[in-house]
């Protein structure tokens, strides 16, 4: 038997060896198992967190870690948004957590838009006089000022 045959299996199987340790290297500044969120920026991330009662435990530029009643959370920056999970567990625990978090965000941003609207009719001259929240439904009635 030639050298040579048996140098390439080895190589073959020391290079799989590098690979798999260099991705489990690289695995701890991933976020492994996430779910895309549509959160782009981390401050709103944290806002929706918190109002969901999540404790963030540790905080970094693109890196969110936290605790709550799912359990440990991870949420990662990757590109423009960020990814999500439930650690330890199954991706019904995961999808479960983003779907409070979606429902959250999409709060925080019909809170912010319709801060906004009343904030521009007040500059247009307008007062506003009724405000009524139907099952999520925001609706506004404003009077023109003279």
């Amino acid at each position: 038997m030639s050298v040579e045959v048996l140098l390439i299996p080895l190589g073959i199987a020391a290079y799989g060896a590098v690979a798999s340790w260099a991705k489990e290297a690289r695995s701890v500044d991933l976020c492994e198992k996430c779910k895309a969120t549509r959160v782009m920026e981390m401050p709103l991330l944290v806002e929706a967190l918190t109002a969901m009662g999540v404790v963030v435990t540790q905080l970094a530029d693109d890196r969110l870690t936290g605790t709550s009643e799912w359990g440990s959370l991870t949420f990662q920056k990757v590109g423009d948004l960020f990814l999500g999970r439930v650690d330890g567990h199954d991706e019904d625990a995961t999808r479960s957590m983003l779907a409070a978090l979606d429902a959250q965000v999409g709060r925080i941003a019909q809170m912010r838009t319709a801060e906004l609207v009343v904030e521009r009719a007040k500059e247009l001259g307008f007062r506003l006089i009724e405000q009524r929240d139907d099952n999520g439904a925001l609706n506004y009635v404003f009077e023109e000022t003279v």
